[in-house]
């Protein structure tokens, strides 16, 4: 598959994109768009956003989701100290999970993770009810990496996190 030049990135609509036809190698991300995405969005437990080409709108190109979460006050110790400095005494905080994010296998290594993780930080700082940290929960090595290098440090066994004051910052920078 080509890669477009400008794609775009919009809410899943079940009817419109192709979901049966979106690879990206692992099966469980697969799966999941396939089978759970349009359920979750009715229920209101995740919100999912595809990347399409605007000449192929309905073919999907990779998507993320993301959902209401918390983060306990005693979890963010590997927080950088000023980060914490900066939190009220509270058990626990409003955070956003990045739950899933994919590229298809035809597109992978072209920048289109980055582009599709921009987007979601980008939404996660114009929610209308903040939150202190962006958390995911990297499924294998290579997510870890990819995370990693984009600023998410390590927060518990199996999760990571991005403070959300670090990507209004990095916005306001640009």
């Amino acid at each position: 598959m080509k890669a477009p030049a400008s794609p775009h990135i919009e809410p899943l609509n079940p009817s419109q994109h192709d979901r049966k036809g979106f690879d990206c190698g692992v099966e469980p991300l697969n799966r999941y768009l396939k089978e759970q995405a349009a359920l979750d969005m009715k229920r209101r437990t995740a919100g999912c956003w595809v990347m399409v080409n605007p000449s192929h709108s309905s073919i999907i190109l990779g998507y993320y989701t993301l959902s209401a979460e918390s983060v306990l006050a005693h979890e963010l110790e590997t927080a950088d100290p000023a980060f914490r400095k900066k939190l009220p005494r509270y058990p626990r905080f409003g955070a956003t999970l990045l739950g899933r994010l994919a590229v298809s296998k035809t597109l992978q290594g072209s920048g289109f993770g980055g582009l599709l993780l921009s987007d979601a930080l980008l939404r996660c700082i114009q929610l209308e009810v903040p939150t202190v940290v962006v958390l995911v929960d990297p499924k294998d090595e290579a997510a870890c990496r990819f995370y990693s290098k984009h600023g998410f440090r390590p927060l518990i066994p199996g999760r990571m996190f991005l403070p959300t004051s670090t990507v209004a910052a990095a916005l306001d920078g640009k």
